[in-house]
């Protein structure tokens, strides 16, 4: 049974209160800043029930723990939280103004979080493991996934990512201090992160920085899909991205890739491999969608030290197709690089499982 909410009306069980002494605790309530202002919370009368919103606004979900999947349905609203919760799948659509923090979100075939047609959204602190993807975005604009700590994707195909942003337009897109572990044989990773016919701006380009993406501790990529990435920017086309300052230790079958687009720079990154039997290039652009437009690609300042299936190493390739890439100041075969050089995911920071703690802002974004 789910708890629904729609069109300013409540029902199946939730009950107002209104004053302040009547208030159940934070923990056990929905919040609703009602239109006059003054703060009316909704008693949930059981965990494990999923809650669905349509055509509401000002709303905060706090500390629930919903076994049901998809937990939060959220349909054509504006002003949604959804804070310190434990919860299966998030799945928002039309959407506007939806903050989702420091939350577990695990153990679902669904993706962790699915947008479509959402606007001025953050995914921020949030514990995310064992989902077919961690947050797949669908024609939405102003989405930034922020700070997550992501283990073990399942797929399947075209499933897979810890991010996956699918045409996703205009201004303030961002993919920022992730840290995505995909561990031998618990995981079906594809790309870790994927920019599909996704579009920036000029002044505002999609951005792909700080994120550490890593495959198994012990065997790296071992296994993995023999098309997955760590990043793969301009997949189907795509304008205006820049993928910079990102580490990926063993991530796929390649580290970083170009596969059209134009105006994409990948800036800064540091991509190390180790011999499995899926590995093959640590970077490259190449021009895939001959249909696509394609335009200028910059590189530089990369390190890279990569070794293919064959023990061979193979940090880079250029398959040629764009108008004209550059490179500058990269240090292709850096056998400084090694993948025993970079903590496993247990000795960092990262965040907490969240589950009734305070929010947890690693970036802050506003």
């Amino acid at each position: 049974m789910a708890i629904v909410l729609a069109c300013g009306a409540c029902t199946l069980g939730l009950t107002p209160v209104s004053s302040a002494q009547e208030q159940p605790a934070v923990n056990d309530a929905i919040q609703a800043l009602q239109p006059a202002g003054q703060i009316v919370r909704w008693q949930v009368p059981a965990d494990n029930e999923a809650i669905v919103l349509r055509n509401r606004s000002d709303i905060t979900i706090r500390s629930l723990k919903i076994e049901d999947d998809v937990s939060v349905i959220l349909e054509n609203c504006q002003n949604i939280t959804i804070i310190s919760c434990d919860l299966r799948s998030i799945r928002a659509s039309g959407v506007e103004n939806l903050r989702i923090y420091n939350s577990h979100i695990h153990n679902s075939p669904n993706n962790a979080v699915s947008l479509d047609d959402c606007h001025d959204v953050v995914i921020q602190g949030n514990r995310i493991e064992n989902v077919a993807s961690g947050v797949y975005a669908h024609k939405s604009t102003a989405v930034q996934v922020v700070g997550n700590l992501c283990f073990d994707v399942k797929g399947p195909m075209p499933r897979g990512q810890l991010v996956q942003f699918d045409k996703v337009t205009g201004e303030g897109n961002l993919i920022m201090g992730n840290i995505a572990v995909n561990r031998h044989g618990q995981s079906n990773p594809e790309d870790m992160i994927n920019l599909f016919q996704s579009v920036g701006t000029p002044e505002s380009p999609i951005r792909v920085e700080f994120n550490h993406l890593t495959g198994d501790p012990n065997v790296g990529s071992q296994d993995k899909s023999d098309s997955g990435s760590g990043i793969m920017l301009g997949d189907g086309g795509g304008q205006h991205q820049v993928c910079a300052n990102n580490t990926l230790v063993n991530p796929g079958q390649v580290g970083i890739g170009v596969a059209g687009g134009g105006d994409i720079q990948v800036l800064g990154n540091t991509i190390v491999g180790d011999r499995s039997n899926v590995a093959n290039v640590g970077l490259y652009t190449w021009n895939q969608y001959a249909n696509a437009p394609a335009g200028d690609v910059l590189v530089a300042d990369n390190r890279v030290n990569w070794l293919n299936a064959k023990g061979q190493s193979n940090p880079y390739w250029n398959g040629d197709g764009f108008t004209k890439v550059t490179q500058q100041n990269n240090a292709f075969g850096d056998a400084r690089l090694s993948t025993d050089r970079f903590p496993e995911v247990a000795d960092m920071t990262v965040p907490p499982v969240p589950h009734g703690q305070e929010p947890y802002y690693p970036f802050p974004v506003d």
